[in-house]
């Protein structure tokens, strides 16, 4: 988890700087410089929530082991099924563009790559972190 969180920023700006090589038409320009500001805005809200998340738990504990008031940390318990879905949800969405992104373009700083591979690549990203889809088709 740690780990991650380091390796967002660059990705996300990576992300932001890329320009496809090659023909580029007005729709994959289009949809490209939108879906970088999506990601950007997506990855940020789920590490955020990730954050928060956590801070419930560590919240709710220092309440039960300093002040010795078990109930916030019973109801954390309550909830908690829940919660670790959702944020293990998130953090796999993050990791999983984090680690593609990192696959795909190393470290020295090539980025070359066409216009239709990229909106592909930036799609399924969306797609990963597109938290609503599953409350959506129900």
């Amino acid at each position: 988890l740690f780990d991650l969180f380091p390796q967002v920023r660059p990705i996300i700006e990576e992300i932001g700087a890329i320009k496809p090589t090659g023909a580029i038409g007005e729709d994959e320009r289009t949809f490209i410089q939108g879906s970088k500001a999506r990601l950007a805005k997506s990855i940020s809200v789920a590490c955020e929530t990730v954050r928060l998340t956590l801070k419930l738990y560590d919240d709710a504990y220092a309440d039960l082991t300093r002040n010795g008031q078990p109930q916030a940390f019973r109801e954390f318990l309550l909830r908690a099924p829940q919660l670790f879905y959702e944020l293990g949800e998130r953090l796999a969405a993050v990791q999983h563009v984090v680690s593609f992104w990192r696959y795909r373009f190393s470290l020295t700083g090539v980025r070359a790559i066409a216009a239709d591979e990229l909106v592909d690549l930036l799609s399924d990203f969306e797609f990963s972190l597109n938290f609503n889809r599953s409350r959506e088709a129900a």
